[in-house]
């Protein structure tokens, strides 16, 4: 119960910090923008709701919230809405739920070197491994791209590039996207498979068109190497 309590005032102290970085609007306008689809504004009523900051303090409405926007793939309430489901805050704990809204938020954020830190921490404290390979070996496509992730950075599990190729391959097959942007990766850097740069600028755009924003970027860079060496529009 302690544990929970720490993990819960941590957590609120991240949401203040993320509220003091964004330009101060009145609840009232939160509510009107909100009501009529504002991502923005319903991340920021969450945060309210979760801190009682203007509004009483409601971790059910503030799940609801961060849901609305989440859903709209906002970026910060998909990572708020993942630790919610990862510690029980204002819903039922559910790693299912919390791995996929984590993966919704690596999918649009770019550039990701702004959320690896919180990435790296929600994979280190939050999540109980074993489920995650669970999940996985169920055929859990996000979960199965974060068991590969697990395994390549050696994240919880003895690094194993192998058996993270695996889970990526896995999860790639049903189309995730964040598989297939690894898998374009492993490809153009030669990490356990004959280095293709064709072959990684193929994945990227498959990856790209799966919704990865990093992938998009990749895939332009690539593309511009592809060029210089073959001296050919491509």
């Amino acid at each position: 119960m302690e544990n929970e309590h720490s993990n819960f005032n941590e957590y609120l102290k991240m949401l203040d910090e993320q509220s003091k970085e964004q330009p101060k609007i009145t609840i009232d306008e939160l509510k009107t923008l909100a009501k009529y689809g504002d991502a923005y504004a319903q991340n920021e009523l969450a945060i309210a709701h979760m801190t009682g900051d203007g509004v009483p303090k409601d971790l059910v409405k503030a799940v609801h919230f961060f849901k609305k926007a989440a859903d709209q793939y906002h970026v910060s309430a998909c990572v708020n809405l993942a630790l919610c489901y990862a510690d029980g805050i204002g819903t039922e704990k559910d790693l299912s739920m919390s791995i996929r809204y984590i993966a919704n938020a690596q999918r649009k954020a770019y550039p990701m070197e702004l959320y690896n830190d919180l990435i790296e921490s929600y994979f280190s404290k939050k999540i109980d491994i074993t489920t995650l390979l669970e999940l996985a070996d169920q055929g859990n496509a996000q979960a199965q791209y974060f068991a590969g992730m697990c395994y390549a950075d050696g994240t919880q599990l003895k690094q194993d590039r192998a058996k993270a190729w695996d889970y990526y391959v896995k999860s790639a097959v049903q189309g995730e996207a964040l598989a297939l942007y690894m898998i374009g990766v492993y490809y153009a850097e030669g990490l356990g498979v004959a280095r293709d740069l064709f072959r990684a600028e193929e994945i990227f755009t498959q990856a790209t068109m799966a919704g990865s924003n990093i992938a998009h970027m990749h895939r332009y860079a690539m593309r511009g190497v592809l060029l210089t060496k073959s001296n050919i529009c491509l």
